[in-house]
């Protein structure tokens, strides 16, 4: 106890030290810090304020927000108006809740009924909601009756798809705010004062803002106006009406406000002196009240308690069990004394007690031992019964594997339903076949779990299972994790109250006879609809109602020409581009299909001839826009309509496609030309070299051709067909077009075929078309062991031989990648040689006695 006491004089003293040395540093820090004081204090009175007025919008928008869920979920505008009015109720700061739809259409909580020449899509809180596209706050002004002060907050709303559906609006109450935010000022005469993002006076304690005559900031301080201006936030030391003292603003970055705080300075002068006075005099008051409090506690309580440890020293269990605590009138702890003898007696009652059970102990054991033998006579007897609860089991789990093995090997799930659809037990391989987890619908009813459509069919076949006993069978989809799967679900009655009901996934095999049933009605290429579907919609359209009915038939140019010079890739995708175009300018109840190789129809009910034309515009505009790396797009459309019930739709269709083959006989070729215009370019493009080559092959052919006196017209087909002669070759392959190396027999065959090309590629333009046998024959030679058909001497055309001359020698004298370089000697060599047997004597003759080439 001694240790008790040294420590607490310890205590007492460094408690005195610590109490002066923070008085000390206390009144250091107060004269320091007075200084900052107005400034901290007016800064966390601003956020106060302003967290006050973000929480009041917040909450606001919140409910707007609640609207808003609730009308994308509910569509019946009682109820919707009953949401509003309870929204109302909860937040009495909202005058009103009320939405608006693009249709000039209005549900109001307030029960507020526009008049018919109120148009709300011209509201300013409308136009700023969807300007805005985000919650949005209005100014604040006077309400109608001229006592309040509100603002109007809204929000646009979007479906899923993100079409506007309207703006929930809602004007709420600022005077609850602004009534608090009166009776916040921080000091005796200081004031709060709200602007709205004008800077106009919303609410000051001494001017009356209701009047309606709102005043400017600048009315009251130009300096202070500028300030703001400047700076968004801030604590400045200014003068308000004659007044010093320091001013803070916030300013809220959604609305614009402005709350502003201003405190004189003289408060603050005089409460730091009532403050200084008031710190010293609590300092001398406690240095004397701990002096008191030592004094007294030494007394009071230090002496008791040294007495009361003595006396607890002399409790002791074993050498007086009656010991008691002695009791002192006047004694601090005499409650504790009296409490700590009732202890001693209980202890000692205990004990008595205790001996007492001791006895009464040794013979409840004999008891025990009697009853132990009872009990393991009962053992045995629960050991037998046992036992053969385990072989019973055993049995049971046998029977259940069985099940269970049959369960496993259906790949159905099994059900068992009372008559009241409630699902009773579950058998299942696989626990994902579920519709929900296991858990969810057992002890549960259809119409608990499944979704309507559902309910309704396994309801009905529940009740006839039930009633006739015979097997009921019926199919329903599902949607399961974004994915639609259908199910085929038979019944059959099962005991007295209840059936068992198997159900199967027949998602593959629906699946299937869908895939089936698109095929034969729809273009496997396009994705459009085929010939059969097209001629069973015209019968089913072919009905007065649908009058006018148009026919649009379009032909796409120069598909042939596409697949010939690009290939039947190309080819596919031009068709892909033009199925695009077709049913971006069609509408959706338009029936379009592709009825042949480059055809489509378009059947458009309740569309006269006007409309139809300005679709094919549309469509004809459509294709030209369209770029597809170098080929061409372009249709011919006829167009035809069906005005009366008595005229036939096959004449319309005839009439149609008349009209558009008129328009193919212009179109088409004038596409085809830009498309060979096109093949030259890509050619020379994808090879610099062919571009040269062909050049100087047309110059030859022309000198060749003036020096056997050729007529005009013959000498120019010879000079375009040496430009052309090899245009098939826009068909090979750019790896062997450029390769470096000699190429192997099969690259060497896929380059013979360029003639041939060449050929299905002029004979399909008009301009070009007589050349086209030329340049299929330029590769002959005049012993006929030459290609593509082997033709020899004048069974060559004249154009063709000539070609192949000049073809061979610009060859020889040009560099090649994979051939070696001849001059101008050699390769005339080559010349002389092969004549009579590549090349046509008389032709190598002329060449070489007028020294072409050189």
């Amino acid at each position: 106890m001694r240790i008790f006491f040294k420590k607490y004089y310890s205590i007492g003293i460094i408690i005195a030290v610590v109490i002066g040395l923070i008085m000390w540093i206390q009144y250091n820090y107060f004269i320091e810090s007075i200084k900052t004081e107005v400034e901290n204090t007016l800064d966390s009175r601003l956020d106060y304020m302003a967290s006050k007025i973000d929480g009041h919008i917040q909450r606001n928008q919140k409910a707007l927000e609640a609207v808003e869920s609730f009308i994308l979920l509910e569509s019946d505008e009682e109820k919707i108006l009953n949401f509003m009015q309870a929204l109302m109720r909860i937040n009495p700061t909202f005058q009103s809740i009320y939405f608006g739809t693009p249709e000039n259409e209005m549900m109001n909580g307030s029960g507020f009924i526009p008049p018919a020449s109120f148009d709300l899509r011209t509201r300013p809180w409308y136009i700023a909601a969807l300007n805005e596209n985000k919650h949005i706050i209005t100014r604040p002004y006077l309400n109608a009756s001229k006592d309040n002060w509100i603002v109007t907050l809204a929000k646009p709303v979007y479906d899923e798809q993100n079409r506007l559906i309207g703006v929930v609006a809602g004007d709420s109450l600022l005077q609850s705010t602004l009534d608090s935010l009166e009776k916040q000022k921080i000091s005796d005469r200081g004031y709060t004062f709200l602007l709205d993002s004008n800077h106009s006076v919303m609410l000051h304690p001494e001017y009356e803002i209701m009047t309606g005559i709102i005043l400017s900031l600048s009315d009251l301080s130009m300096d202070l106006s500028i300030e703001l201006l400047n700076n968004r936030n801030g604590i400045i030391f200014t003068s308000l009406d004659g007044v010093e003292g320091y001013m803070g603003w916030r300013t809220f970055d959604d609305s614009g406000w402005v709350i502003g705080s201003f405190a004189p300075m003289s408060d603050f002068v005089n409460q730091r002196l009532q403050k200084m006075t008031i710190f010293l005099i609590a300092a001398l008051s406690t240095i004397l009240i701990l002096l008191i409090i030592f004094v007294l506690q030494k007394k009071y309580v230090i002496n008791p308690i040294k007495d009361l440890d003595d006396d607890i020293q002399k409790i002791s269990a074993v050498k007086n069990i009656t010991y008691r605590l002695p009791i002192r009138l006047g004694d601090p702890f005499f409650e504790l004394r009296i409490t700590a003898n009732m202890v001693l007696e209980k202890t000692e009652d205990y004990f008595k007690e205790m001996t007492k059970n001791q006895k009464a102990l040794k013979g409840a054991n004999k008891d025990l031992y009697a009853t132990l033998k009872q009990l393991t006579a009962v053992e045995e007897e629960l050991r037998s019964q046992n036992e053969e609860l385990i072989l019973n089991k055993q049995a049971l789990e046998v029977s259940e594997r069985k099940n269970r093995a049959i369960v496993e090997v259906l790949p159905d799930i099994i059900f068992i339903l009372n008559d009241d659809g409630v699902f009773l037990d579950c058998l299942v391989n696989q626990d994902d076949q579920l519709y929900v987890k296991r858990e969810h619908f057992i002890s549960k009813s259809i119409s608990e779990v499944m979704p309507e459509p559902i309910i309704a069919m396994s309801t009905h076949a529940i009740d006839q299972a039930i009633a006739t006993g015979e097997l009921q069978r019926f199919e329903y989809e599902l949607e399961i994790e974004g994915k639609l799967n259908y199910y085929e679900m038979r019944m059959i009655k099962f005991m007295d109250q209840g059936v068992l009901s198997i159900v199967r996934d027949i998602t593959e095999q629906k699946l299937n006879q869908i895939r089936i049933e698109k095929l034969s009605y729809h273009d496997q290429l396009t994705g459009l609809y085929n010939r059969r579907f097209y001629e069973e919609e015209q019968r089913r359209l072919d009905v007065p109602r649908n009058l006018p009915l148009s026919v649009m038939m379009l032909d796409v140019n120069g598909l042939k020409l596409t697949n010939d010079a690009f290939g039947h890739f190309a080819g596919d995708q031009l068709l892909l581009h033009v199925t695009k175009v077709i049913k971006e300018h069609c509408r959706l109840d338009d029936i379009i299909a592709r009825i042949g190789g480059d055809e489509f129809i378009v059947l458009l009910p309740k569309t006269d001839i006007t409309e139809a034309k300005k679709i094919a515009d549309r469509i004809r505009k459509g294709t030209v826009a369209q770029k597809m790396d170098n080929v061409v797009i372009s249709v011919s459309i006829g167009c035809a309509s069906k005005t009366s019930e008595e005229q036939s739709v096959s004449d319309i269709f005839i009439r149609a496609e008349d009209q558009m083959y008129r328009e193919k006989l212009t179109e088409s070729q004038s596409m085809r030309n830009k498309t060979i215009q096109v093949i030259i370019k890509t050619l020379n493009e994808k090879s610099s070299r062919e571009k040269v080559h062909s050049d100087q092959v047309a110059k030859l052919c022309n000198k060749i051709g003036k020096a056997m006196y050729l007529d005009d017209q013959t000498l120019s087909e010879l000079v375009t067909a040496g430009q052309l002669h090899d245009i098939g070759k826009i068909a090979i392959r750019d790896e062997i077009l450029n390769k470096s190396g000699r190429l192997t027999d099969q690259e060497y065959e896929e380059v013979k075929k360029h003639s041939e090309s060449g050929y299905l590629i002029l004979k399909s333009v008009d301009a070009y078309s007589s050349l086209a046998e030329d340049i299929l024959s330029h590769h002959e030679r005049w012993d006929g062991q030459g290609y593509p058909r082997g033709l020899k001497t004048t069974e060559i055309p004249l154009i063709a031989r000539i070609i192949s001359v000049a073809d061979a020698y610009e060859a020889m004298i040009s560099q090649s990648l994979y051939k070696a370089t001849y001059n101008h000697k050699e390769a005339r060599a080559e010349l002389r040689k092969y004549a009579g047997t590549q090349f046509d004597p008389e032709i190598v003759r002329i060449f070489l006695e007028q020294n072409i080439g050189l």
